[in-house]
């Protein structure tokens, strides 16, 4: 393939990635993470390091980029603009991955799947740590691969600093990428080439969590309450990476389709791997491998989706890797037609259809605009949404109850019962981590009539949010 085709594929893949991470990026309403992010960010650093070490479990450095921001005093949601790029740095360093293993045509199917995603075009467009880790880490493989496979003299001293920079920054964005460092460092010593570089970059890495000791000792002693699940459903792991935006089955038939999805992916990787399995490919799916087997050892959840987001990029190689090969040419251009066929659709979902998108904040506040009254009370059953919500109109003014802890459950009846004339506004979201068993919801129905019920169903149980107008205390 000539060069101006072989960069024509890559400027293709960047204008899909690009519409589809840029459009309308700013008019959806704060995510939850977002506004904890940025409220985190917007504290003194001392203070910051205690809150992301007592409230959070990441590392500081995409708490400190967004301290580092706060002198633009943009609003919520423009913070947006400064990790969304990231997504096409993604797409640029898969199709530079991709190329230098396998070829053009591979670097072409990997950088358009890549493109395509809509895992990573939704976590793309959200102002978290997520953009910025998956780009770094691919962009550290590809510097990586290409000074693997220079002369014996070594990359130039830009070359070094950049693949050390964004390398050693992978593991202080989340923990995570301590497994690709890992990875990577295993690489460089098995090639003999580029061992020093990344060896440094490991060097600078623990030189940043060392610093980090404190918060992350923190973090990990309460870590076994903070992981999300230890019910791990493995026969949804595939479909949560790569179908998940797809309309769903029935229950009868999900099963049945996780399993052969599981099945599909699995002989995928497997191919690829064996295809790849002299150069950096293996390599890449170790950290992935890592965790599925601390998750299936320990009976935590480190296969969540957003755990796993980095391995995106490498599955799109996986796929152009298949082309590449003469015996399996055939079938890796039908799992690449496949791949972004469902693409496709879970882009348009995602971007169009409310189902598939974030909860509506803007819409549960203008509700309470037009039929709130000034004297109404607010609950919110999951206190984190004061983050997002505080600030709207609808909220701002209103005496607010946070329901974010089970001694908070205890206190609602008390705040209740102060204000019997007041009808109060039912706010449900994420209730399960404060709240499980919907006590304050129990309680303002055991002793007030419901006028009226809003809700906003959404394709992840994370994002369904429940609105109940309560009258004033029964006599």
């Amino acid at each position: 393939m000539s060069a101006a085709r072989r960069f024509a594929w890559l400027a293709i893949a960047l204008c899909i990635g690009a519409i589809a991470i840029f459009w309308r990026l700013t008019d959806a309403s704060p995510f939850l993470d977002e506004g904890f992010t940025l409220w985190v960010g917007a504290q003194p650093v001392p203070r910051l390091l205690t809150l992301v070490a007592s409230c959070d479990n990441s590392p500081p450095l995409f708490h400190l980029y967004t301290h580092a921001l706060g002198w633009l005093h943009l609003r919520a949601w423009d913070y947006r603009w400064f990790t969304a790029p990231f997504g096409l740095v993604t797409i640029a360093a898969s199709w530079g991955v991709a190329q230098r293993l396998f070829g053009d045509r591979a670097a072409a199917i990997a950088g358009l799947v890549t493109a395509t995603s809509p895992l990573l075009v939704d976590w793309d467009r959200m102002y978290r740590m997520y953009a910025p880790f998956v780009a770094l880490s691919v962009l550290s493989w590809w510097l990586l691969v290409l000074a693997a496979e220079r002369s014996q003299r070594g990359p130039p001293i830009w070359f070094a600093i950049a693949y050390m920079a964004s390398a050693a920054c992978v593991p202080l964005l989340h923990y995570t990428g301590l497994l690709v460092l890992a990875s990577q460092a295993a690489y460089a010593c098995a090639r003999r080439r580029a061992d020093w570089l990344a060896l440094g970059a490991c060097g600078l890495a623990a030189a940043g969590l060392l610093a980090w000791l404190p918060g992350l000792r923190e973090q990990f002693a309460r870590g076994g309450s903070l992981v999300l699940s230890n019910q791990v459903y493995w026969l949804g792991v595939a479909r949560n990476l790569f179908a998940s935006y797809v309309p769903a089955a029935g229950t009868q038939t999900r099963a049945a389709l996780d399993g052969l999805g599981t099945v599909l992916v699995a002989g995928i990787v497997a191919a690829a791997l064996w295809i790849g399995r002299r150069n950096a490919l293996p390599f890449m799916f170790a950290p992935a491998i890592v965790q599925a087997g601390a998750s299936a050892l320990i009976g935590k959840d480190f296969v969540n989706p957003r755990y796993l987001l980095y391995v995106q990029p490498f599955f799109a190689i996986c796929i152009g890797a298949m082309t590449a090969a003469q015996r399996v040419r055939f079938f890796g251009f039908a799992a690449a037609l496949a791949v972004l066929a469902f693409n496709v659709v879970g882009l348009q979902n995602l971007l169009l259809d409310p189902y598939y998108q974030r909860s509506d904040w803007y819409a549960v506040a203008a509700l309470l605009v037009t039929k709130g009254h000034a004297d109404d009370a607010i609950v919110l059953d999951q206190g984190y949404m004061h983050y997002v919500v505080d600030d709207l109109n609808g909220f701002r003014g209103h005496a607010t109850f946070r329901v974010d802890s089970g001694e908070s459950v205890h206190a609602f009846d008390a705040w209740l019962r102060a204000r019997p004339k007041s009808r109060v506004w039912y706010v449900e979201n994420q209730f399960y981590y404060p709240d499980p068993q919907r006590e304050a919801f129990a309680s303002l129905r055991a002793t007030r009539p419901a006028l009226g019920t809003y809700e906003q169903q959404r394709r992840s149980p994370a994002d369904a949010v429940g609105v109940v107008l309560f009258g004033p205390a029964r006599r």
